[in-house]
């Protein structure tokens, strides 16, 4: 890995299958703990081997091998010389052999157990890449093994499909005698090394005597766990050097950044995707997409006029739910969607009226006298679940940008409009958030109540947005409101403002000829322009201000169409072959593949 630093040079073989922000956050880990633990204990063959010269001075020795200063000392002193005899000072020139070495063999067993969730596993990690280096330079054989596992079988490779077996190795019960009885029966006799590495405390404590007993009169131990002061973020790492001896070593680790930690330990090769799943509908067509309101739902517009909704997990090992589809018949037209209150809601339209539709039926309301109908292919729009004067509400727009408010627990109920020229409409963290371009710029009008729309900020009062493709994301809490606007061809204004008195933020991002931008996403309180390259199949993350290279995520196929949540740290892509994915931006995950129907 050319892009290591020198210091961590010797670990590349081990750490060039890592993503380079990830080797960076652990190297400085690895030479703490190598410094800790020493160099491996090789057993030699004894004092037998040729003699290869002179090595040093020592006590012991021939007369032949004297120093000439201990001959000169008992010609001129000779009771000095016999007092030095007697006492054992007299120095002598000491033989150097070329000593037969055993290979040797070193062994770790790694505890899996509850006691081990978190922090203490990266320091795991950390130790596993730390034992097989220092084995291999020393030319010993390394094997280590799981004391849970159910097949006691000793694993010789540090490979990431090896480490990823560490990572997915736990265990709901702690370590029981069982388990050591059995790898004492499993492990080759008299190994030069043999560590249990776990936790301090529990049952593992008496499994660990067991094992000091019937393997090895001494079992090197380290112990990892967690730091309990108040407010400490990392993990203790205690050596013991033997079983007999006191001496106890203790290293505090702190934690690496929080996305990068729970990286390291979900997937740090980047090879764990999301679930695959078969839609059972025809999603080649797909004309538009949609996030929830809270990020967790992925909904589908397919050709035939269906919505297909899918549960996004928050993890690419989370099991996830079959899809859930919204079925329209000739003349309707699906107006909008949101999964709220725990459920799926869809405002359907036809010549007769809205249907709102969810898991507990169907209910018909009248049509708005000024009522614009989407187009059938149009964009997939958000419909916004609000309590309105002890009453259920849904928020949503037509087809000419006209906000509604629809009572829908309400018999008879017609909606209601509530404003008009309404470019987005969003829901954060409970508030109504809509944009307008004005002649003075972009305009925000937010609602508490669901009533009433004041004023709260306006953006590029020059008047930039006006005109040209406009893409809008938040940061956490609505205190970060970002904008961006093609200015020219391949050059993006991006605003950020704040609900305070401060000015507004403004930067220019370049983003090339080659690269078509479909999106804003704000991550960790970073905006990023969403792009793709030229390729087809190359992502590109592009930092609002610029910092260095752009960041670059590769698709799983040649993409199609890509669109992002503006209120999470999410986006998606659809490919030519009709599969979607859906990726976490700050970990770079993908947490959820779809498929089409199988041919």
């Amino acid at each position: 890995m050319s892009t290591l630093p020198p210091d961590l040079a010797s670990w590349s073989g081990l750490l060039e299958a890592l993503p380079v922000e990830l080797a960076l956050a652990i190297g400085p880990w690895l030479k703490r703990l190598s410094v800790a633990v020493g160099p491996l204990r090789r057993r030699v063959a004894g004092l037998t081997g040729d003699v290869d010269g002179f090595d040093g001075i020592g006590r012991c020795g021939n007369a032949e091998h004297m120093l000439a200063s201990e001959w000169l000392l008992m010609d001129e002193v000779p009771m000095e010389f016999l007092r030095r005899a007697v006492q054992g000072e007299l120095s002598y020139l000491q033989l150097a052999r070329h000593e037969p070495v055993a290979g040797g063999r070193c062994i770790a067993l790694f505890d899996a157990g509850p006691d081990q969730i978190g922090a203490p596993r990266l320091a795991q990690l950390a130790l596993l890449i730390v034992l097989a280096r220092r084995a291999e330079s020393a030319g010993a054989d390394f094997g280590w093994g799981l004391a849970q596992a159910s097949e006691k079988i000793l694993i010789t490779g540090v490979s990431p499909r090896e480490i990823e077996a560490l990572l997915a190795g736990r265990s709901v019960r702690s370590v029981a005698p069982e388990d050591v009885r059995a790898w004492s029966e499993v492990l080759p006799r008299a190994p030069d090394e043999l560590w249990w590495i776990g936790a301090p405390r529990g049952s593992s404590r008496g499994a660990l005597e067991v094992a000091q007993r019937r393997m090895l009169p001494n079992v090197l131990r380290i112990e990892t766990m967690d730091r309990l002061e108040p407010g400490a973020r990392g993990v203790s790492v205690r050596l013991h050097s033997s079983a007999s001896a006191g001496a106890v070593q203790e290293v505090d680790l702190a934690l690496p950044a929080e996305r990068k930690a729970v990286r390291l330990l979900r997937d740090p090769y980047g090879i764990v995707r999301g679930p695959l799943l078969r839609s059972g509908h025809a999603i080649t067509g797909a004309r538009d997409w949609l996030f929830s309101a809270n990020g967790r739902r992925l909904f589908i517009a397919t050709g035939d006029g269906s919505v297909l909704q899918f549960f996004i997990p928050n993890s690419p090992r989370e099991q996830v739910p079959k899809p859930l589809c919204i079925e329209t018949e000739d003349g309707e037209t699906v107006v909008a969607v949101q999964f709220a209150k725990k459920r799926s809601f869809a405002l359907v339209a036809d010549s007769g009226g809205l249907h709102l539709r969810s898991r507990s039926g169907s209910t018909r309301f009248t049509l708005p006298v000024a009522w614009t109908p989407p187009p059938f292919d149009g964009e997939l729009r958000a419909c916004w679940h609000r309590r309105y004067q002890s009453t259920g509400c849904l928020f949503f727009l037509d087809g000419a940008d006209t906000l509604y408010r629809l009572p829908y627990t309400q018999r008879g109920a017609q909606p209601a409009k509530m404003l008009g020229g309404v470019e987005v409409l969003l829901q954060v963290d409970g508030a109504f958030r809509c944009l307008e371009r004005t002649p003075e710029g972009l305009r925000e009008v937010a609602s508490h109540d669901a009533d009433s729309f004041y004023p709260l900020r306006t953006l590029d009062a020059q008047g930039s947005h006006r005109d040209g493709t406009l893409f809008v994301a938040y940061g956490p809490h609505c205190d970060l409101l970002t904008s961006a606007v093609e200015v020219a061809p391949g050059r993006w204004q991006v605003y950020s403002s704040k609900p305070t008195s401060k000015p507004d933020e403004t930067c220019q991002v370049h983003v090339g000829s080659d690269v078509t931008v479909y999106g804003l996403v704000s991550a960790d309180r970073q905006p990023y322009l969403v792009g793709l390259d030229g390729d087809g199949q190359t992502l590109v993350l592009f930092e609002a201000p610029e910092h260095g290279v752009p960041r670059s995520l590769r698709a799983i196929g040649a993409v199609t169409h890509v669109w992002c949540s503006p209120t999470h740290p999410r986006l998606g892509y659809a490919t030519r072959n009709g599969d979607v994915a859906v990726l976490d931006v700050p970990s770079g995950e993908i947490r959820l593949q779809l498929s089409g129907p199988m041919p």
